[in-house]
């Protein structure tokens, strides 16, 4: 089974806090599972992980639903961090994880990995499962599934994403 990780940040630097985290289980046939994390900024700040100006600049001038999305959580339901440690481990190994994608592996995958380190806790897939899907779509000229919700709304990203890598991988015969 593969799995695409989307995320949604404060910063583009490792170090940065993550609003949310979409990810979801994927293979040939299609999405099998998913969930969707929602963490919570002000525990990973007192854990020195970093906000960038710029990055809230952006977030400024995206759409209401989308800023509502990763801002406007009530506290009940953001997830701290060692939870999602817990449960995105969980995650990986009932999906017996063989591949992990994302768009770009310096963003997403970073991310995840410094998250992991700061708590001393072992990611849940070795680094040579890593791949990045925009070097696969970029290989192959396909049509593109219908765009399902909003764009940087992680959960929506990461299954449009593995919708896009299930139909280049099945292009090439792979």
């Amino acid at each position: 089974m593969n799995l695409m990780i989307d995320l949604e940040t404060l910063d583009t630097k490792p170090s940065g806090v993550i609003l949310s985290v979409g990810i979801c289980a994927f293979d040939m046939d299609g999405i099998h599972d998913k969930k969707n994390f929602l963490l919570d900024a002000t525990e990973q700040q007192k854990l020195g992980r970093t906000i960038s100006f710029d990055t809230i600049e952006w977030w400024l001038q995206q759409s209401k639903p989308v800023i509502d999305a990763s801002f406007n959580i009530p506290i009940d339901q953001k997830t701290t961090i060692d939870e999602f440690l817990k449960d995105f481990g969980y995650f990986c190994s009932k999906n017996n994880i063989q591949k992990v994608w994302a768009q770009g592996i310096d963003f997403d995958i970073s991310m995840i990995a410094d998250l992991h380190r700061s708590k001393g806790v072992e990611l849940p897939y070795s680094f040579w499962l890593v791949r990045d899907s925009r070097t696969i779509r970029d290989g192959n000229r396909f049509i593109e599934p219908e765009r399902k919700g909003d764009h940087h709304n992680a959960m929506d990203d990461a299954v449009y994403q593995a919708e896009c890598v299930i139909i280049a991988l099945k292009e090439k015969g792979l």
